[in-house]
């Protein structure tokens, strides 16, 4: 699941929420979602933005 989230590093959206993510990919669940994130995080893809309902993504560059 975290490389269809990787394969989407082409996009030109600058950020990214987890909502919209789980609106792309109606068929992953939530958690699945928060988990690849996670991943995507800790191996240095993408950065996180602020906490709460306010957080978002984004590439690391």
């Amino acid at each position: 699941m975290w490389l269809r989230l990787q394969d989407r590093e082409g996009c030109d959206c600058p950020k990214g929420y987890k909502r919209e993510i789980v609106n792309i990919c109606p068929s992953i669940s939530e958690k699945s979602v928060e988990a690849a994130m996670k991943k995507l995080l800790d191996e240095g893809y993408i950065v996180k933005h602020g906490s709460g309902k306010g957080t978002f993504y984004s590439k690391k560059f």
